[in-house]
């Protein structure tokens, strides 16, 4: 053999002074900032939730189906009952709003409540209200044949009939 084969065969890769080939050496300078920027991108990804989570962000999905009567519990105790009109990822929006009212009574008696329409008197005579999803503690689909249902549609008879907004 000459000096020049007994050192490696014919077309393989010079080794290198740390005894890895070019080419395994390459790969491992690239393990470390292959595993950084896996580090990068989930860090971003848990960024990127936790800020929808905080913005609201998201689809918020009701209990009930678009026309549905729904009871709103709000994050400040105030419930509202209304058909649903319209749902995004910031607000829900109820036609025909109706509020629970508190009826003081006696000093020995227990106070009542009752349904009442929200601003059925005021001049303006609002209709519809828009909720921010972040005000909302939960929402229930209110079934039919339940005595809100039955009080809802009881006073609705009563009234002149006004359209959504």
């Amino acid at each position: 053999m000459d000096s020049a084969s007994s050192g490696a065969a014919a077309g393989a890769t010079p080794m290198s002074d740390s005894g890895r080939s070019g080419r395994e050496g390459s790969a491992v300078a690239l393990a470390p900032k292959a595993l950084a920027l896996g580090v990068l991108l989930i860090a971003v990804a848990l960024l990127w939730q936790a800020a929808q989570r905080t913005s609201g962000g998201g689809t918020f999905a009701p209990p009930g189906p678009i026309g549905s009567l729904e009871s709103v519990q709000l994050t400040n105790g105030l419930v509202f009952y209304g058909r649903l009109v319209r749902v995004d990822a910031n607000t829900v929006r109820l036609d025909r709003v109706y509020e629970v009212q508190n009826i003081a009574q006696g000093a020995n008696q227990a106070g009542q409540q009752r349904l009442a329409l929200r601003h059925g008197q005021d001049w303006h005579g609002p209709g519809a209200m828009a909720i921010p999803v972040s005000n909302i503690l939960f929402m229930e689909a209110v079934p039919a044949g339940s005595e809100a249902d039955k009080l809802i549609r009881d006073d609705q008879l009563k009234l002149p009939n006004r359209g959504s907004d």
